[in-house]
Order: C-alpha cells, then sequence, then structure tokens
C-alpha cells in the first residue's frame, strides 16, 4: 500500500526524538509514521513507499546504514531524499558518498530537520 505524497519514514528509538520530528512534519502538513525497529523500517520502505526517509543512527539490533543503504536502493523509493541523524563524522561522509541526502547532529531541533525534509521532498516533487 503507498502512503500518500509527502509522507515520512521516521526510523528512530529515541521516541522523544521520532516524535518531536513527527508533531513538526505534521505542522507542517506532512504525514510521517514513527517506527523504532530497523527491521520494520526496511520491510515498510517497499511496503508504504515514503517520500523520504529519516534515520536516526543509534541503534543496537541492526547497523543503521543498512537501513540508508536499503532505502537507497529500495526500487519504491529511488530518488526520495534519505536524512539521517548522527554525530560520527566518518559515518557521516562514507552515509554522503554513498547517496545519503544529508547527515545532521543528532541534536538537530525538529522543526530544522523537518523543514529540510520538507525543502527535500517539495524539490523532488518539483522537478
Amino acid at each position: 500500500m503507498r502512503s500518500a505524497s509527502g509522507s515520512v519514514l521516521i526510523v528512530s528509538a529515541e521516541p522523544r526524538l521520532g516524535e518531536g520530528v513527527r508533531m513538526a512534519l505534521q505542522r507542517q502538513g506532512m504525514a510521517s509514521i514513527v517506527v523504532s525497529d530497523p527491521v520494520e523500517a526496511v520491510q515498510r520502505l517497499a511496503q508504504d513507499a515514503p517520500s523520504a526517509i529519516l534515520v536516526d543512527m543509534l541503534f543496537t539490533e541492526m547497523d543503521p546504514e543498512q537501513v540508508i543503504h536499503r532505502a537507497l536502493a529500495c526500487r519504491e523509493t529511488h530518488g526520495s531524499p534519505v536524512v539521517a541523524l548522527g554525530n560520527d563524522t566518518e559515518v557521516r561522509d562514507r552515509l554522503l558518498e554513498g547517496g545519503c541526502t544529508a547527515v545532521l547532529p543528532r541534536d538537530t531541533p525538529p522543526a530544522e530537520v523537518a523543514g529540510l525534509i520538507q525543502g527535500f521532498v517539495r524539490g523532488r516533487t518539483s522537478t
């Protein structure tokens, strides 16, 4: 089942972070879903075909880079912006080189994260 245009898949093990971004996106008129399990997130990529994916880099059960690489390779989300939240410079550089749209510090305010995602989605749909 395909999500409505403008939907965002938020993958975060930290409820406050995920909900903060979800609420900020909602205020901007964008639908989103917060998933705390990276395995479920990978399943939802093809199922929901989100317009953008946000991945918090703090996971233990699955390497968050795997979620990002699968999002970048998924046919249903091909071309969708993939944004990561993390503080490791080495990982940041590797993700950007691998096709991640942006890597933001984990302490970036939710409204700023939401605004950036909305800008990426608008840029993608206007071209």
